[in-house]
């Protein structure tokens, strides 16, 4: 069966959202592997008030206005995707945040 352009684009677009504000979810008691360096006192989020009371996507530094997407996230706590080199996080790294706070935790394995 063949799905006209518009469909298949259309599904793109849904599934791409999805992906970026459901992340995951998995258990993220681990310890983190360093301290990140650099970050904000706090991330912002999207509710326009700064801190949600559950992890959402995207965190925002506010003093450079940029914004990172969740990747995985439980228990109040999320990991985001930066890139390579922003707060010490190298390849195969994320950020993880305390979403209560917007407090950056530290950076953990991918």
């Amino acid at each position: 069966m063949r799905l006209p352009r518009r469909t298949v684009a259309a599904l793109g677009v849904v599934l791409s959202s999805a992906c970026a504000i459901g992340g995951g979810t998995t258990d993220l008691s681990g310890p983190v592997d360093r301290t990140a360096v650099d970050t904000p006192v706090a991330f912002t989020f999207p509710n326009g008030s700064g801190i949600p009371s559950t992890c959402t996507s995207p965190a925002t530094d506010p003093r450079t206005r940029a914004e990172y997407r969740f990747v995985r996230a439980a228990r109040g706590i999320a990991d985001y995707e930066v890139p390579e080199g922003r707060y010490g996080v190298r390849a195969g790294e994320l950020l993880r945040i305390d979403c209560a706070t917007g407090r950056a935790l530290g950076i953990v394995r991918r």
